[in-house]
């Protein structure tokens, strides 16, 4: 019997456990690093930047030395990005607590407003961090083309929100996971799902070249 040829799926399934827990913890410790306000935003962009690499195929690289160098790279950028759709975020709320306290059409058409601003905001929130990491862009065009693309793909929105879905319900049911592996495994997926969109895109763009 040949016990090497069948243990091999679980020794590469559990590589690929440690592989995701390592990438959380570096997420997790950089994030605490920056002191949560100023961490959690490159050090998520970092983690992306690794399951990107995963994703098209690379699997020969160092963990640390590619997640650390994308965290110091666009430190500032990312928090910038990170803030500015923070603050986007709050001003959406802030304006429809506001609207609460109106009357008639006026609320009516505030709260159609708001509602369909948050949509286009929760939707480029799932395309920002994957198209940070895929494309070196400026600031304001990763915000831009983020939204652009997010609008352009429903499908993958919705895919994606289904993928959080789960997320929420894992974290819900086992949260010891969450701590070890769910935020990577999200980002994966979403990364993954992503990529698809982008290659399509890319594929596209040199065709009209």
């Amino acid at each position: 019997m040949d016990t090497d040829g069948r243990m091999a799926p679980i020794y590469r399934g559990m590589e690929w456990i440690m592989q995701f827990a390592y990438l959380q913890l570096l997420w997790t410790m950089t994030t605490l690093l920056g002191g949560v306000i100023v961490g959690i935003f490159p050090a998520t962009l970092a983690m992306f930047a690794v399951v990107r690499k995963w994703i098209r195929g690379d699997y020969e690289f160092s963990v640390f030395s590619v997640f650390w160098k994308q965290y110091k790279l666009d430190f500032m950028k990312a928090n910038a990005v990170g803030w500015i759709m923070v603050c986007i975020g709050f001003s959406l709320y802030f304006y429809y607590d506001l609207i609460t306290g109106f009357d008639g059409w006026l609320y009516s058409i505030g709260r159609v407003v708001i509602v369909m601003l948050a949509i286009i905001y929760c939707m480029t929130l799932l395309f920002l961090f994957p198209f940070f990491a895929h494309y070196n862009v400026p600031m304001l065009g990763v915000l831009k083309k983020s939204m652009l693309i997010a609008l352009a793909s429903p499908i993958q929105v919705l895919i994606m929100g289904v993928c959080i879905g789960v997320f929420i319900y894992v974290m819900k049911l086992i949260p010891i996971i969450t701590f070890i592996l769910n935020i990577s495994l999200l980002a994966f997926a979403l990364m993954w799902i992503a990529i698809l969109k982008f290659s399509k895109l890319d594929r596209e763009a040199k065709v009209n070249m």
